[in-house]
Formats: C-alpha cells, structure tokens, sequence
C-alpha cells in the first residue's frame, strides 16, 4: 500500500503477456492482461566502406558501430540486422531516408564527400523511433598532387637545361611526363 487505499505492484520486466485479477475480500475484478510489445531492435550493425578505386584501399567492413574514418568520395553501405522490426530510417540533417528492407535485415548505401553526423532509428507499428543511435563518418580529404620543379642551365657553351623535381600524391603517383616546347612555337610540344 502506498497510501489509504491505494495499493501498487511491479512487474519486473515482463516477457510474456500476464493475465491478472484485482481481489479484495470478497471483491474480484474482471481479468486484465498485461501486453508485451515486441520492441524494435537492432541485433548487429555492419558498415561496408568502398574507397574510390584510384586510392587502391581495399574495401572495409566495420561491425557493430557505425562510426569510421573514410576516404573522400567513399561509397558507404550500412546493413542491419533486427528483430521486431518495420521500419528502420537514416537521419542527417534533418532528413530521413528509409533503409531497404528485407526480412529483418535492412541496407542502406550514401555516397560521401564530406564529415558526416548521422542517426539510425528503428519503428514498428506500436513504437516509433525506439532505438536510435548516433554516429559519426570523419572523411579524409583527397588532397592535390605537390610538384616541385627547379631548372638549372648548363653552364658549357651547349646551353642545356636540366630539370629537377619532386612528385607526391596522398595515393601515390602512376606517371610523371615532362612536355617542353620552344617559346616560339607553343603547338609544336
């Protein structure tokens, strides 16, 4: 009793649904049963990270977080495994958009340029967003080729140059082509 007259009892937890009567005396009251709403979860989280091909990166696979660091222009792709589960939505500035379903898993793909703040929330017919999660992309930007170039002449009479340099590249670099031409005759490289 918690105070005259009123009485309380907890159900610690409930699984299942409980069917109960409130008696006092002689007193009985109508059965009542107590309903247990499946609650929309999420089992396991799966990012796939598909790096632009030029970077040479292979391709990653986080698990059961949906936070990373990727390269600019990465390809993301979220699977989520559920249970109880209709609806399960990616939120990004004040934006949703609803990741696929199939059974109880569901995908997403988003293609990413820049950091990214984001949530995953899960729904069903009787609770709406009731896991929601939170989460961070950092992206790496792709920075542009450093080139450093100096030219000397020949000091002897034949009037040659000599080139000197230094390439660099945060993905490294694949070819490096020197094109000259006489100031005269700027078409004829």
């Amino acid at each position: 009793s918690t105070s005259q007259g009123v009485f309380e009892h907890q159900f610690l937890q409930p699984k299942e649904p409980i069917s109960f009567k409130l008696i006092s005396g002689d007193v009985s009251s109508l059965s009542h049963k107590l309903v247990v709403l499946p609650a929309p979860l999420i089992l396991k989280l799966h990012l796939y990270v598909y790096p632009p091909k030029y970077t040479k990166e292979p391709i990653t696979k986080v698990s059961n977080t949906g936070n990373s660091t990727v390269p600019e222009g990465s390809i993301l792709k979220w699977e989520v495994f559920t249970k109880s589960t209709d609806t399960v939505v990616f939120q990004h500035n004040n934006s949703q958009s609803f990741f696929t379903k199939s059974d109880q898993q569901f995908s997403y793909s988003k293609s990413v340029s820049q950091p990214l703040r984001y949530s995953i929330s899960t729904s069903n017919t009787d609770l709406k967003d009731y896991e929601t999660l939170d989460y961070f992309i950092n992206v790496v930007k792709d920075e542009p080729p450093a080139i450093r170039i100096k030219m000397n002449r020949d000091t002897s009479a034949q009037e040659r140059l000599y080139f000197y340099g230094q390439v660099s590249d945060d993905y490294g670099i694949r070819a490096l082509r020197l094109h000259y031409f006489a100031s005269e005759s700027p078409n004829n490289i």
